[in-house]
């Protein structure tokens, strides 16, 4: 898997900066470096479809999940919101406002992205709403 940093703005799609990883702790190592750092977005792209989104700003973070050749995608949301307002991620250089129940703790935020290169699948103990492409509306994957 790579993980493509997405917190500047960049001429082409070939200049994002991207990183290899080969273990789940380089994954988390990454992502709590670029939790100390600047709130931005990171994806974790398991193959030329699918990838995760990650963002991270300190204690926060919000997790989207796309497969481009299905359509499907996902976003973790949690009730109740765990911060009082919304909060916004560099994304390709812009500032990306995510509402307050889209934001998770950090640590399950990374811990979520970890499970996501082990087991190629959404954490299971978040909440995802997911989109689905029959009914053209956004359902609720519970937890558990």
């Amino acid at each position: 898997m790579e993980l493509h940093d997405y917190r500047q703005a960049v001429n082409e799609i070939e200049d994002v900066p991207r990183l290899r990883v080969a273990s789940s702790n380089g994954v988390r190592d990454f992502l709590e470096t670029v939790q100390q750092s600047e709130p931005g977005v990171v994806i974790l792209v398991a193959d030329s479809d699918q990838h995760l989104q990650v963002g991270l700003d300190g204690p926060y973070g919000f997790l989207r999940w796309n497969n481009k050749a299905t359509g499907d995608s996902a976003l973790a949301i949690v009730d109740p919101p765990v911060s009082e307002g919304e909060m916004y991620f560099l994304f390709e250089g812009t500032a990306e406002e995510v509402e307050p129940e889209m934001l998770l703790l950090a640590t399950d935020v990374i811990a979520a992205a970890v499970h996501y290169f082990e087991n190629r699948e959404l954490a299971p103990w978040i909440t995802w709403q997911v989109w689905n492409k029959q009914t053209n509306e956004w359902g609720i994957l519970r937890a558990g």
